[in-house]
């Protein structure tokens, strides 16, 4: 049985020209369902929530992105922009623990 679980969303951060983050100190933001990482241009989302699609996945994060981009509206930048997923399948569906891979399991790029 496949057991496919998306594991990391991969953002990269759009801003108005003339904006260089990319010397600015990586930056990391909680969520009960998930985890960002903004470093050089780029925001990686880990999911604690289990998301079987990436559209599922951005469902949950989008209306968090959106919320920091309109609190960051009075900065030079433009907000979000997805680029990929990585997901896993697994043939054992049990317990999910997200921070152990599992043996039996393929990572897959979208």
């Amino acid at each position: 049985m496949n057991d496919p679980h998306v594991d990391m969303l991969h953002y990269s951060i759009r801003h108005s020209e003339g904006v260089d983050y990319t010397a600015a100190s990586p930056q990391e933001g909680r969520h009960t369902s998930f985890t960002v990482r903004i470093e050089s241009g780029q925001a990686t989302v880990s999911m604690v929530d289990h998301c079987a699609t990436a559209e599922d996945a951005r469902v949950i994060v989008e209306p968090f992105l959106r919320a920091w981009e309109l609190s960051s509206a009075l900065s030079d930048w433009s907000g979000f922009e997805f680029v990929s997923s990585v997901r896993t399948l697994s043939t054992a569906a049990l317990a999910r623990d997200p921070l152990t891979p599992k043996p039996d399991s393929t990572r897959l790029v979208d």
